[in-house]
């Protein structure tokens, strides 16, 4: 690094005007940067029920729906009914919109002497008893309504809206919710919306409100911590613009490759103010500390001297906290996988600014005489000093606290639980909350399973073999705890067989395979031709074929669009849940795919389970597993670099202690206060380790050298306290408060990420300030002397 940092040094003003051209460009790209609030795209697209949702979404028209609520103290008044025929009009009308199922404007089967007849359930608002008695009659008769379209105590009435595959669903949902606003207040019927597309609208605006407060609040609170540090502009302003140049300079390079800001990358601009900032804090302490020893004028020489000592740590902390970002891609989501790539490429231009803005700027400016008459703090200083001291005379102290902590987070760990929701997430008084658990009171449901069928050729769902599959597969959903309801196209089936035997409800069921049917004949009688009554038998799949016809001919074609394609060869059969509780979510799951695979899936036939509810346990497993993975492998990658950094496997173990130690009390401290692993906090720890490793990596580095200097083991450590233990202290209050910005999210979830964070950065300077002291105190390491 010498000559590269001659250069740096030769030519300071020519680098500051580089990074200030190059910062420039980043930012004019920033405006091409999007937001992606789905949370299924952080689902890698190898995963079996992630595809199948994906082409599920291609085939048929409309995948998702938006639900309205509307409750009241009697909803199936004139007034009220008159509104909820008013607003279904007013729904149909939007362009965006592919079908609105209401209760109002659902559709009725019937029987006719030619055949069926299809229709709405109103041609105009009821207004008489006679006519609402009437209304509720078909309404409670009809396979759609109950639980879907009207609650179960008949206290309220929910809109199913299906939207357009074109679609621009963001716009769309804000202008609907301002349109519902608007009717809320003219109406006395209370109204929620809930829906996957109403969670992505608010995890869109909570992104967007988090992302201001994390960096405005994060910049003002590095500024306040290193205005208290360093007390000088210098030590200010050089830290905070590699700080925001990174960021900068990270979110442009997203932009440029068109990638957006997810559910998971929300985080990325804190947790890069809040790393980039370390390596900065620990050059300006030994710049004043070498100015102070040497009373030197030279800014050229205390830069040199400084940067020439601080280079190998840098790089050294830099590169593992990049690999602690980058093991996060073993966790198999692709939005955390993104979240890692892009903070350890925001690490990596934080290296590079480190490097070169902040040595260009200390050689040209003039070194103030407070720091060219005293080297630090000097009260902070000492006290670091003293507590180096501490651990040299309690040293036998060290192997019983270490086992205390052991048992202390082995208890916590057992209480661990993981689970993954995306609405409970929110607050509990957010309105999409609210709005959920309404639903799930009232309705349903408002998630679920969707069961995809495929033949291999056209027609084969007309095959009333397979239909009577589907219906007794409905039966079995219908039995699992927690499911509101179930459709699929058996039930148009099912519904036309009954009406074309004068409503007899026994006959509300697939047609067999062979059925026996009553028509006319004509014979001769005396030389006339009469008609008589016989019983023919027909084919099952010709009768199924017919009614499709019938219900083609008759009915709305938005009516059969969601659960078959006009090929008749793949089906959707929708499953709707009122809870995500993993426990159930996983029972239903078994059962489905139980019987998919023992009675659906033959030689003509595949189908699988997926759908939001499908998702989430999917979810559920990658933060297991993620989470192992991930930790190992940040682990392993430390110990790693650290090895050939120090060239010896013994200290790269020695870099790992503190990790140990932090990650030991972070699951622990989860455990004892109920928060559960899932999505968010599972990044936890391979942030902990990429940047908690830094500690050690600055202790040891400079212990080595104390030793080097001549010093023994013991009067090395209140030396190295008085040093790099000091930056330590200051370095860790400093990122801790940086990262300690995530709890102020809207989101419960990245609350509690922020807390664990901050945490295990204290945690993390403890140890490497504690137990690695400690450790070279007892066992007295001969690779710290080679």
């Amino acid at each position: 690094m010498n000559p590269i940092l001659a250069k740096i040094l030769h030519i300071p003003k020519t680098v500051i005007n580089l990074v200030l051209l190059l910062t420039l460009f980043m930012g004019y790209t920033l405006r091409t940067l999007t937001m992606e609030p789905d949370v299924t795209k952080a689902i890698p697209k190898k995963i079996a029920a992630k595809r199948l949702y994906d082409r599920m979404g291609e085939i048929f028209p409309t995948q998702e729906f938006v639900f309205i609520g509307l409750s009241g103290s009697d909803v199936f008044t004139p007034d009220h009914l008159k509104t909820v025929w008013q607003l279904t009009q007013q729904l149909e009308d939007y362009e965006a919109v592919y079908s609105v199922i209401s209760p109002v404007n659902i559709s009725i089967i019937q029987g006719t002497p030619e055949g069926i007849e299809v229709y709405d359930i109103l041609e105009t608002p009821p207004r008489t008893p006679e006519e609402i008695k009437r209304f509720k009659t078909d309404l409670f008769h009809s396979d759609l309504a109950l639980g879907n379209l009207v609650s179960r105590d008949e206290q309220a009435l929910g809109i199913m809206i299906f939207l357009k595959k074109t679609t621009d669903v963001p716009a769309f949902i804000r202008q609907l919710i301002r349109d519902m606003e608007d009717f809320d207040q003219k109406t006395n019927l209370d109204v929620l919306l809930a829906g996957k597309q109403v969670v992505n609208y608010y995890v869109s605006q909570g992104m967007q409100r988090d992302m201001g407060v994390f960096f405005i609040s994060g910049f003002g609170i590095i500024f306040l911590l290193l205005l208290i540090v360093f007390r000088n502009l210098r030590g200010v302003l050089l830290p905070l613009s590699v700080v925001v140049f990174s960021v900068i300079w990270t979110l442009g390079c997203m932009a440029l490759l068109g990638r957006p800001m997810s559910h998971a990358t929300e985080i990325l601009p804190i947790l890069i103010m809040a790393i980039a900032v370390a390596d900065s804090i620990h050059i300006l302490s030994h710049f004043y500390h070498h100015a102070g020893l040497s009373h030197e004028t030279s800014s050229l020489r205390v830069t040199w001297v400084t940067m020439e000592e601080m280079n190998a740590p840098v790089i050294m902390t830099s590169l593992t906290t990049m690999a602690g970002f980058i093991a996060l891609g073993t966790v198999g989501s692709e939005s955390v996988a993104e979240l890692g790539l892009f903070t350890a490429l925001g690490v990596f231009f934080a290296l590079i600014l480190t490097l070169t803005w902040i040595p260009a700027f200390l050689v040209l400016l003039k070194i103030p005489r407070r720091f060219r008459e005293t080297t630090e703090p000097r009260f902070t200083a000492d006290r670091m000093a003293a507590w180096g001291t501490l651990l040299v005379r309690k040293k036998q102290w060290l192997k019983p606290f270490i086992l205390f902590v052991i048992l202390v987070a082995a208890f916590g760990f057992t209480r661990l639980h993981h689970t993954f929701s995306s609405i409970g997430n929110f607050p509990t008084d957010h309105p999409l909350r609210i709005a959920n658990e309404w639903v799930n009171t009232h309705f349903s449901g408002s998630t679920g399973f969707d069961i995809m069928i495929e033949g291999r050729e056209d027609l084969a769902i007309q095959d009333p073999v397979l239909l009577e599959k589907l219906d007794r597969l409905k039966d079995l959903a219908l039995k699992q705890e927690h499911v509101g309801s179930v459709q699929s196209i058996a039930d148009f089936i099912k519904r036309i067989n009954k009406v074309l035997h004068a409503g007899d409800s026994t006959e509300y069921r697939i047609p067999p395979v062979t059925a026996k049917v009553v028509g006319t004949d004509w014979v001769e009688n005396n030389g006339e031709w009469v008609p008589v009554e016989r019983e023919f038998e027909v084919s099952g799949r010709e009768l199924v074929a017919q009614y499709f016809q019938l219900l083609e001919m008759s009915g709305k074609p938005q009516d059969m669009a969601p659960f078959v394609d006009y090929a008749y060869r793949h089906a959707r059969m929708s499953i709707l849940i009122n809870t995500d509780d993993m426990a159930t979510l996983r029972k239903i799951d078994r059962e489905l795919t139980r019987f998919i695979d023992e009675e659906l899936n033959d030689e003509g036939v595949n189908a699988a389970v997926t759908g939001m509810a499908k998702l989430i346990t999917v979810v559920d497993d990658m933060i297991v597993t993620g989470q192992i993975w991930s930790i190992l492998t940040s682990l392993g990658l430390v110990w790693l670099l650290t090895s050939i950094m120090f060239r010896s496997p013994v200290i790269g173990f020695f870099n790992t202690l503190p990790l140990f130690f932090s990650l030991l009390l972070n699951f622990a401290f989860m455990g004892y206060t109920g928060i559960n692993l899932n999505l968010e906090t599972l990044i936890t720890s391979s942030i902990a380790i990429g940047v908690g490793v830094d500690y050690a990596i600055h202790f040891i580095h400079r212990y080595r050298m104390k030793i080097h200097e001549g010093l023994d083991y013991e009067s090395a450590v209140p030396a190295t306290m008085r040093e790099s233990g000091l930056a330590i202290f200051f370095n860790s209050i400093t990122v801790a408060a940086g990262f300690s910005i995530i709890a102020m999210s809207q989101f419960v979830a990245i609350r509690q990420m922020g807390i664990l964070i901050s945490l295990t950065m204290l945690t993390a300077a403890f140890g490497a300030l504690t137990i690695v002291p400690g450790v070279f105190l007892i066992f007295k390491p001969r690779s710290l002397q080679k």
